[in-house]
């Protein structure tokens, strides 16, 4: 069997393996993404479509297919890869989790209003794309884990499981303040009564189903509000159980699941779910090194002398100190306070899913007495880290 790379539309790469008659019974596709780490836009390389043929399956095929994905990103020069994938598969290929599962936070439309809004809501028009690309640069811009999105993103998606059925805005005085993608669930099969009382919903709530938020901004409280009063009204008319926010806790509009009361749902996979890989070690540093800086500022914190030797199965690179910036380079210098780790550990710093410290007390990385501020200052928790349902791939 043989390898095969094909280019496909909007930058994407197909990676094939063909059996003997030339035709593709295991592949993945390669798309290109810019991910925020330390605030800063990262190369990433994302690993979607993953399929193999059924009576081709449990023969190793898709082994060879990730390894020559994993070659043609080292040929690209990616920094890092990124994927969703299933438990206890990618983490042999050297991916670990970084972020938490899709989190799930449920208000329900009974909820009574605190006050009164001043954000008037709208359905989106299609010149209305700028605003609300603006508005996500504005306030997701620089979250760890999201992506940065470009004029031509397709935010119009009726089809497929990435789909936006529905784009509303909110405004006040002129002025767009917020914006949300939502769609409607789709009415789930009747749930046992125990299935749902570990998940503390009664089985009609379930089984009415309910109005998913897949991204909602907004530029102050109101704006957010507003948003999901609007859909507090479509649950009703529509007959859904509730309203469904992928959002994290930490995100502006979890303040309404305090407000209002409701629940969260947050799960966190040892091996599976937002899953990412480095790449090329030193690329990743670098492009992150602009917003490290500004974390040891932030943090009133300093490198120690002779700077941070990190130190994985890539290789060895030193974080130094130049003049209120830091710069990367090869190797690990003399007289360094030294970390390491494998490469998968890196990959949770940078997301900060993961500290230096926890690393070190589960004997996952080697840190030096020296290390440990330093670490703490440049790679903290992360605790809004998300990518929004609308940019998985």
């Amino acid at each position: 069997m043989t390898i095969r790379i094909r280019t496909l539309p909007g930058r994407a790469e197909r990676v094939e393996l063909l059996n003997a008659r030339g035709r593709a019974v295991s592949w993945l596709t390669l798309v290109e993404r810019r991910i925020y780490l330390a605030g800063r836009p990262v190369r990433t390389s994302g690993i979607g479509g993953v399929f193999t043929e059924p009576r081709y399956r449990r023969r190793g095929l898709m082994r060879r297919v990730v390894a020559a994905a994993l070659e043609r990103m080292r040929a690209r020069r990616f920094p890092l890869s990124a994927l969703f994938g299933i438990t206890n598969f990618y983490d042999r290929f050297g991916f670990a989790t970084v972020m938490f599962v899709e989190p799930d936070l449920r208000l329900y439309p009974n909820s009574r209003a605190t006050r009164r809004v001043l954000s008037r809501v709208r359905t989106c028009r299609a010149e209305d794309r700028e605003n609300f690309l603006a508005l996500y640069r504005a306030c997701a811009g620089g979250r760890t884990g999201a992506c940065a999105r470009g004029v031509t993103w397709p935010w119009k998606r009726r089809k497929g499981w990435r789909r936006v059925e529905r784009a509303i805005l909110a405004e006040r005085d002129g002025r767009v303040t917020g914006y949300a993608f939502v769609n409607l669930e789709r009415k789930p099969a009747p749930i046992a009564w125990r299935e749902a009382s570990l998940r503390f919903d009664t089985p009609s709530e379930l089984a009415k189903g309910s109005v998913d938020i897949v991204e909602i901004e907004g530029r102050d409280a109101d704006a957010i509000e507003a948003l999901v009063r609007w859909c507090f009204r479509l649950a009703k008319r529509k007959n859904r159980g509730y309203v469904r926010l992928h959002v994290m806790p930490a995100h502006p509009a979890g303040a309404l699941v305090r407000c209002l009361g409701g629940r969260v749902y947050l799960a966190a996979s040892r091996a599976g779910g937002p899953m990412a890989r480095v790449v090329d070690q030193g690329a990743l540093l670098r492009a992150m090194a602009p917003g490290l800086a500004k974390r040891l500022k932030d943090a009133g914190a300093r490198l120690p002398t002779g700077g941070l030797a990190i130190k994985t199965d890539l290789g060895s690179h030193t974080i130094l100190a130049a003049r209120g910036a830091l710069r990367v380079e090869e190797g690990a210098r003399q007289g360094a306070a030294r970390i390491a780790l494998d490469p998968s550990r890196l990959a949770q710093l940078a997301f900060g899913y993961r500290t230096a410290a926890e690393l070190a007390r589960a004997d996952e990385a080697r840190l030096s007495a020296r290390a440990r501020a330093a670490c703490a200052a440049l790679f903290p928790l992360q605790p809004d880290a998300h990518m929004s349902w609308a940019d998985h791939f």
